[in-house]
């Protein structure tokens, strides 16, 4: 055994419960490879000396680990594997934050294989038969459909309460919607410039819904487009756009 020095930074977006959670998720990952956190520092949201991926500040957190040799290698791989939820969670908390005068929704990421990890000789041959069992399926579909990068992704409505597969089309397109503006807050926080494009923005929304969307439109202060058959859908915005009739 020997002590280790390691730094991960997080994103500065992650709420304290969704970071004590993945301070747990690495001290299970330690406790299960025979090493544990001797000490640990927060060393809080600061800035970072270039930009990653377009991030300026990141949260820091330092630990000290008494572990073997493979430990760091392992805590690596997981944190580049997480990072994909960090991306998710980001998303989540806007939507939280800032689209609940329109549709708030929560994506919910999950990979069955996280409960397998207990036992490794048991998963290995759990990974095996699964394999086996598919390769008919996979080879047809030129594809892996089972594997550790494989996670299932759930949209949930949380003005419903419910899985967006029991909603109606409607509240669907305004959940899809709202992940698209989620995506534009994330450009406008990181002074990135962009345009929208939506096209028949307005089947399948009431014109109530439709005037709340324009008005989170409006909030990115950027070029939008839009279509649609029917002028009168579009009279929230009538002083405030140009139309082209294209009949």
């Amino acid at each position: 055994m020997a002590l280790y020095e390691h730094t991960f930074i997080a994103t500065p977006e992650l709420s304290a419960n969704e970071l004590d959670s993945l301070n747990e998720k690495i001290a299970s990952i330690l406790e299960k490879n025979g090493s544990k956190i001797i000490k640990k520092e927060d060393w809080g949201i600061r800035t970072l000396a270039y930009p990653i991926k377009k991030n300026t500040k990141g949260n820091y957190n330092n630990l000290y680990i008494d572990g073997n040799n493979k430990i760091i290698k392992e805590l690596e791989q997981f944190e580049r594997y997480d990072e994909r939820r960090n991306k998710i969670s980001i998303i989540n908390n806007i939507s939280k934050k800032k689209l609940n005068k329109f549709r708030e929704f929560k994506i919910i990421i999950s990979n069955d294989q996280e409960l397998d990890l207990e036992n490794e000789n048991s998963f290995i041959e759990k990974v095996k038969k699964i394999f086996f069992e598919k390769r008919n399926l996979d080879a047809t579909i030129k594809r892996n459909s089972y594997g550790p990068s494989i996670d299932e992704i759930f949209f949930y409505d949380e003005n419903k309460q419910l899985n967006t597969d029991l909603c109606s089309t409607g509240e669907q397109k305004s959940l899809l919607l709202s992940i698209i503006l989620s995506c534009g807050w994330i450009y406008k926080d990181e002074n990135i410039n962009f345009i929208l494009l939506f096209d028949e923005i307005s089947s399948h929304i009431d014109q109530k819904n439709i005037e709340k969307f324009f008005a989170e439109v409006a909030k990115f202060e950027t070029q939008a487009w839009y279509t649609g058959t029917d002028k009168n859908l579009f009279q929230a915005i009538e002083n405030k756009a140009f139309f082209i009739d294209l009949a």
